[in-house]
């Protein structure tokens, strides 16, 4: 056998067990003791559009459109509404509302009728 191919074979070797032994490979300019967060595992799910014709319905979540019916990662998209979407995975659903920023209009918030009139509405 030849020199080039044994060298192949052995870093072959050392990278298969380097995959079945679960080592991995730390990112030097991270700081020392650095572990990600948990959370940044999970993927959330942000409802950014919702669109509604004659014919169809679209919700742009996490930057992808989707049907009715489609799978959004391991979830099914159950029913798209004006300003909500309602996924399901398994037995949990889960609502995702559009304009989630906490910011939320106090219901007695009216426009003047005499504004409006000054307007031309």
């Amino acid at each position: 056998m030849s020199r080039t191919a044994l060298i192949t074979l052995f870093v072959g070797l050392l990278a298969a067990c380097w995959q079945l032994s679960g080592w991995s490979y730390n990112d030097p300019t991270q700081p020392s003791g650095y572990t990600a967060p948990k959370e940044a595992a999970k993927k959330k799910w942000r409802l950014e559009s919702v669109l509604i014709g004659e014919r169809r319905k679209l919700a742009i979540i996490n930057g992808q459109s989707y049907q009715e019916g489609d799978r959004v990662g391991n979830a099914e998209l159950i029913s798209i509404e004006h300003n909500k979407v309602t996924l399901r995975k398994g037995l949990q659903r889960t609502v995702l509302e559009l304009f989630d920023s906490g910011f939320k209009l106090d219901s007695s918030f009216k426009l003047d009728r005499s504004l409006k009139q000054q307007r031309g509405h």
